[in-house]
């Protein structure tokens, strides 16, 4: 017996689960990831995500200091309305530059 998920069930799933705040599409890798605050329900107001241009890792970070409340006021000034709030850093992860800078100093 076939036991393996048709590819259109998978993004079913997907859009249902980043429905309901449980993962995140990372539109300019086309991938998804879990949200790290999964646990208790994704509530933040910008998540921010640190995409490594060399491992491919990447971390999500969250801030709700001043900055991003001055952001979204500026934002809303503007009369634009968000459907979304996500920002996407490309660059390079701490252990990449470390690991380029070792290759180099040998």
């Amino acid at each position: 017996m076939d036991s393996s998920i048709v590819a259109m069930s998978v993004y079913r799933i997907l859009n249902v689960l980043e429905s309901v705040n449980l993962v995140h599409r990372l539109k300019s890798e086309n991938k998804y990831m879990p949200c790290s605050h999964a646990d208790g329900g994704c509530h933040h107001q910008l998540s921010i995500f640190l995409i490594c241009n060399s491992c491919h890792t990447v971390s999500e970070i969250n801030e709700t200091d001043e900055l991003v409340r001055s952001l979204f006021k500026k934002v809303q000034a503007t009369g634009f309305a968000p459907t979304t709030s996500q920002l996407e850093i490309s660059g390079t992860c701490d252990e990449c530059q470390h690991s380029t800078s070792e290759l180099i100093e040998k």
